[in-house]
């Protein structure tokens, strides 16, 4: 047996182990007539000499010998990294409990006796043949789960760390982005209206508008995992727990109404949405405010996890309403305008036609266009 490759029973390598050349000759003639590869040995140093050179599979190990007994030679094997795990049938002429105990305690997986029986030997032979066979099945097996076990082992912790500086540089970016980042997780209302779908609720909307309480059941149980400095900078608090504190403050009419769009997208499995809103600070300054809401991967059945950005275009909106009041303006002044030359045209052929009733008409030179 060499680097734990067991031969299969009818090959298998067998050391016998017998001071006596009878019962040598008649074990390895009853062995070889089965297939056995049989290795005699005369005396437990030349045992243990074949064992170095070539593992054997199988040992029948005689107890009596001069110098050294089974029972020392059984003592080394087992002693022994390389060799402690190959079987070892005693043969002994003695048969009493004492002996076979003795046998069993120096390693012994079995114990035979003598005068043999043939059809006893080849079956005890043949039964620990088959069982080391399965032991190093089990051992191959076991090693190669626990290769395994290594790999995924190695493979896990690399992508823990690597997720960990992910979430490290995640939380980097969070926290000093300059814009203004909630972390929301929306999996109970998710649930809530996964559950009206199974109550063969279609029209979703028309739901909310028969239901309107539906909205803030829903916003209630909507968790705020963490949010960014500059969300607590744009609702003017003077840190995190004051904002959370002071949160009902900024929330109106129209945060409501915003967080119905935000239930339908949720309700059509969008996992981004995109809308203009107005929030109200919590000294009451209202700001209007561009919000991308976006579920991160791997959340997109449970919404648990969803960032959403507040961008603050308050100056933007002030901005575009000062242009449309000055277009306006603009407008009317070239309506004014417009209205005074078509006057003065009319006037002026009023003026035409007065005289040219009284004699030759005055013509104007800007009036080279009129009839």
């Amino acid at each position: 047996m060499s680097n734990d490759v067991f031969q299969m029973p009818e090959q298998a390598e067998i050391l016998v182990v017998d001071d006596s050349i009878d019962s040598l000759k008649l074990l390895a003639d009853l062995l070889s007539g089965q297939g056995y590869h049989v290795r005699p040995a005369a005396n437990g140093e030349m045992a243990l000499r074949s064992v170095a050179e070539s593992l054997p599979d199988l040992i029948l190990l005689d107890v009596k010998m001069p110098v050294m007994d089974g029972y020392e030679v059984c003592g080394r094997l087992k002693a022994d990294e390389k060799t402690r795990r190959i079987p070892v049938l005693f043969i002994s002429g003695i048969e009493n409990i004492d002996s076979k105990i003795k046998c069993f305690k120096a390693g012994g997986v079995d114990y035979i006796t003598k005068p043999f029986q043939s059809e006893e030997v080849l079956a005890r032979v043949r039964i620990h043949l088959e069982l080391r066979q399965l032991q190093l099945q089990l051992e191959r097996s076991y090693s190669e789960l626990e290769e395994r076990v290594q790999e995924r082992t190695a493979e896990l912790t690399q992508a823990y760390h690597a997720l960990q500086a992910s979430e490290v540089r995640f939380r980097g970016l969070f926290e000093n982005s300059p814009v203004s980042i909630w972390e929301l997780d929306f999996s109970k209302a998710k649930a809530y209206l996964d559950s009206l779908k199974d109550q063969n609720v279609d029209d979703f909307e028309a739901y909310l508008n028969e239901h309107p309480v539906t909205v803030t059941q829903c916003a209630e149980q909507v968790a705020l995992l963490d949010i960014n400095c500059a969300a607590v900078e744009l609702f003017g608090a003077s840190d995190k727990q004051a904002l959370l504190e002071e949160l009902t403050k900024a929330f109106t009419a129209e945060s409501f109404e915003l967080f119905k769009h935000q239930l339908l997208a949720i309700w059509e499995d969008e996992p981004r949405m995109e809308q203009d809103a107005m929030v109200t600070t919590l000294d009451g300054e209202q700001r209007y405010v561009r919000i991308n809401c976006s579920v991160s991967p791997g959340h997109e059945k449970t919404f648990s996890r969803v960032l959403c950005s507040l961008i603050d275009i308050t100056e933007k909106k002030r901005a575009e309403e000062k242009i449309r009041r000055q277009l306006v303006e603009l407008q009317t002044w070239q309506n004014m305008i417009l209205d005074r030359e078509d006057r003065v045209q009319e006037l002026k052929r009023e003026v035409n036609e007065q005289l040219e009733r009284l004699g030759e008409p005055i013509r104007y030179s800007s009036q080279q266009g009129l009839p």
